[in-house]
C-alpha cells in the first residue's frame, strides 16, 4: 500500500516516526476519514473545516488544501482505488499521514446497542476529532461483544449523544431528530449536511428517547445514512419511505453518487 508521509509517497514500509513524537507518546493529534470516489473528496469543505477547527485546538498546523487534496487522488490512483476511505493525520509533532484504503464492507443495516460508558459534554476535545480515540474504540468493542455493529452512548446528564463511530437520528411523531452539539456530540460532516437540507430538529432527549423512536438511523462520512435494524432487543423493522427518500436527498446534496 502506498501512502503520503510528510510531502512525499512512500510504501507503508518506508514510514519512520519518531518514539518521541507526541501523537505516539500522547495521542497529540488530529484526524479525518473521508469518502473519495472517482478522484472526487465527498464532503471536502466540510471535512476541512472540522480538521481546522480540531487542529486549532490542539495547536496543530495544517498543510495547505491543495497539497492535501493532491495527496487523495494521487493515493487513489497510486492504489487502484475507483473509491475508498481516505484519511488525513496530522500529529502535533509536525508529522502529516495520509491514507487511501478500499471501503470496509458493512451491511445495509446496522444493529445498535446501548453502553455504559458516556461522553463528557463539558469537555473541551468533544467537538474534535483527535488521534485519542481508545474511549471510541472500547465503546465498540463492548458493542461487538454484545453481537451488535455500534455503540450507542448518553452523556454524563443521561441525554443521548452519539454513537461510537457516528451520529445518531431518530424518528418521533413523524419527525426527524438529532442531539444537538451541547450535548456533547461530534459535528459530523454527515450530519451538518442532513441539517443544511432542513427538517430535522436539533434538541436534547434522555437516553430513553430511543425505547419510543420509530426509526432510528446512523450517519457517518464513509457510511453516508445507514438504517438500524435493531436497537437492543427491539427490532425496527425494514427502511422505511421516509429514510429512502431523505437517502435520497442527503446524496444529492453531497453529490457522494
Amino acid at each position: 500500500m502506498i501512502v503520503w508521509w510528510n510531502g512525499r509517497l512512500l510504501s507503508e514500509g518506508e514510514v519512520k516516526i519518531s518514539p518521541f513524537d507526541s501523537c505516539l507518546l500522547r495521542g497529540e493529534g488530529v484526524f479525518e476519514t473521508i469518502l473519495a470516489k472517482d478522484g472526487r473528496i465527498v464532503s471536502w469543505p466540510r471535512h476541512l473545516k472540522r480538521l481546522r477547527n480540531s487542529a486549532d485546538l490542539l495547536g496543530v498546523d495544517v498543510p495547505e488544501e491543495t497539497m492535501m487534496v493532491e495527496a487523495i487522488r494521487m493515493l487513489l490512483d497510486e492504489n487502484d482505488l475507483a473509491q475508498g476511505e481516505a484519511r488525513i493525520r496530522i500529529t502535533l509533532g509536525d508529522n502529516q499521514l495520509v491514507t487511501a484504503v478500499p471501503l470496509p464492507e458493512r451491511g445495509e443495516t446496522a444493529r445498535i446497542t446501548l453502553v455504559d460508558l458516556c461522553r463528557n459534554e463539558r469537555s473541551p476535545l468533544c467537538h474534535a476529532k483527535t488521534c485519542s480515540y481508545a474511549e471510541n474504540m472500547l465503546s465498540l468493542a463492548k458493542a461487538k461483544e454484545a453481537g451488535a455493529d455500534e455503540a450507542i452512548l448518553s452523556n454524563t446528564k443521561g441525554e443521548l449523544c452519539e454513537g461510537s463511530m457516528s451520529n445518531v437520528f431518530f424518528v418521533k411523531d413523524g419527525k426527524i431528530c438529532t442531539p444537538a452539539l451541547e450535548c456533547g456530540c461530534l459535528p459530523g460532516t454527515v450530519r451538518e449536511a442532513f441539517l443544511e437540507i432542513g427538517e430535522v430538529q436539533e434538541g436534547r432527549w434522555p437516553i430513553e428517547v430511543l425505547n419510543e423512536a420509530e426509526e432510528i438511523w446512523l450517519t457517518s462520512a464513509t457510511r453516508l445514512v445507514s438504517w438500524v435494524s435493531h436497537y437492543g432487543e427491539r427490532d425496527l423493522g425494514e427502511p422505511s419511505e421516509l429514510f429512502q427518500k431523505s437517502r435520497e436527498a442527503l446524496i444529492r446534496h453531497i453529490g457522494a453518487f
